[in-house]
């Protein structure tokens, strides 16, 4: 008999395509109800949220009861948006088995200036990061805790934060994330460089594209990763996000849980199974693809509102699509686009080429942004 599994993400799409692909039975809650989600798994249940996309706690719980009452107890799996929800997964933790970092890990990472004062104690290079507007010269940024996605990010021009912003340094460099599985050891995933796109913001996810750094970097970033996995208790799937510098390597974000860039993995079944392993006490049986093509995915927002037409033709390449009839707002993810290519650069070129393309054969009514360029940050 197949294991079933609850995923539990802002965006369920990847994981439930993995988890499925992996041989389990994948029940989805999400935000979107993309066309692929809701084909793809078991069942299917909007998650309960605020217009700023925000959980409604008491009804997500209410609503994870009734799919376990409907479709049996199985095992919850977590991803982007519940940072911020460390009380409802402690809550389902203590009713169910939620898969993952524990809550108490969530908890502990979303009070950031607490955690990165930690990992400062530890020799760990992390940016200034307090609660109390900066005094004197130097450029800082307003966060907020457990956000996720980059939107919420700001730069510092004297105005006021709201109650859960923080303040951190703005660290110049390169924007990095690495992908690992956290248990009785690290066992790396994938490395990627964050893409972006429009001008209207440098922070927001935008997309990434899987490159190989130098050595020095490598084990600059495994040895933070064992440092940071011992004192929060990481485990399964996790990402850091990090700058290199002038200064090496700087972490400027830990995401407990399993990240975007598993859409540019050439095997995210297997890691959907070894993150399982991870998390139930199994061994992790799990080592990097060598040779794997280069991936790459942007993920587009729409730059008017749109009621997608009961039928639409989506060139190939393009996932998360949203459903007929359904009203996308601007500035709201529309869809994804992803490639494979031989090299960085033909991936970022064949991105740009696909969503150009896209623009020319679409209705004139789809909201594409246009695209001028695909850099790295």
């Amino acid at each position: 008999m197949k294991q079933s599994v609850l995923i539990l993400a802002q965006s369920a799409r990847m994981i439930t395509a993995a988890a499925s692909d992996a041989g389990f039975n994948a029940h989805a809650i999400d935000l979107f109800g993309d066309c692929d989600t809701v084909a793809l798994a078991s069942s299917y249940h909007r998650l309960p949220h605020k217009r700023n996309f925000a959980i409604e706690k008491r009804a997500t719980h209410l609503l994870v009861r009734s799919v376990m009452a409907t479709e049996g107890q199985m095992p919850i799996v977590f991803a982007s948006g519940f940072e911020a929800a460390c009380d409802l997964l402690n809550a389902l933790a203590k009713e169910f088995t939620v898969l993952g970092s524990p809550p108490d890990t969530v908890a502990s990472l979303f009070a950031v200036p607490e955690a990165f004062s930690k990992l400062a104690k530890e020799g760990v290079s992390v940016p200034k990061t307090q609660y109390g507007c900066p005094q004197g010269d130097g450029a800082w940024l307003i966060k907020r805790c457990g956000a996720s996605g980059g939107d919420h990010v700001r730069r510092f021009i004297n105005q006021q934060p709201g109650p859960k912003d923080y303040f951190q340094a703005y660290v110049c460099g390169h924007v990095r994330s690495f992908f690992f599985l956290a248990g009785a050891q690290i066992v790396p995933v994938l490395f990627t460089k964050q893409l972006y796109w429009s001008r209207a913001t440098r922070f927001r996810y935008e997309g990434a594209v899987g490159y190989e750094p130098p050595t020095p970097e490598i084990e600059a970033v495994m040895s933070v990763v064992k440092v940071v996995s011992k004192i929060f208790a990481l485990k399964g799937g996790c990402s850091i996000d990090y700058i290199v510098g002038a200064g090496g390597v700087t972490i400027i974000d830990i995401n407990p849980r399993l990240p975007a860039s598993l859409a540019l993995v050439a095997d995210p079944h297997t890691v959907f199974k070894a993150h399982f392993a991870a998390c139930t006490g199994q061994p992790v049986l799990y080592s990097r693809a060598s040779n794997a093509p280069t991936s790459a995915h942007l993920i587009l927002y729409a730059r008017g509102r749109w009621q997608v037409p009961a039928t639409i033709n989506w060139p190939p390449g393009f996932a998360d699509l949203p459903q007929p009839g359904e009203t996308v707002r601007a500035g709201n993810p529309l869809c994804s686009v992803n490639v494979r290519a031989p090299s960085e650069s033909a991936a970022l070129g064949m991105l740009l080429t696909r969503v150009r393309e896209a623009i020319t054969k679409l209705p004139g009514d789809v909201p594409l942004p246009q695209l001028a360029r695909v850099v790295p940050r």
